[in-house]
């Protein structure tokens, strides 16, 4: 969430597939240097990478950023959770871990399906 929301966090059209982005804020060790030498780098996507750029510009003008992750976390985090929360009732899901959080992992298990 606080990347996404994040006021710095950028994504760029790379292709249908791939989006650079930029943006990493947790990072340790050895994946710290290397985010420090290369803060952009390609992720997959599930849609077209231009729905997702579209995407963030959207939250971007629209003022649903802020200027630091913990802001992001206080600004967004009730309303997130409680959108995760009727659509999980929406969807019939009763598992209380289906959190926007848990959306990470779903995306990754999503991309090696």
């Amino acid at each position: 969430m606080a990347e996404i929301h994040h006021a710095a966090t950028k994504f760029e059209y790379v292709e249908p597939r791939y989006v650079l982005f930029t943006g990493q804020l947790k990072a340790r060790g050895d994946a710290a240097i290397y985010f420090q030498q290369n803060p952009s780098y390609l992720i997959p996507v599930l849609v077209d990478g231009s729905l997702v750029v579209k995407g963030h510009q959207w939250l971007k003008s629209n003022g649903l950023v802020a200027t630091s992750p913990p802001l992001a976390s206080r600004v967004f985090g009730g309303s997130l959770g409680q959108l995760m929360k009727q659509k999980r009732q929406d969807w019939g899901i009763s598992h209380p871990y289906f959190t926007y959080k848990a959306l990470r992992a779903i995306y990754a298990v999503a991309l090696t399906g």
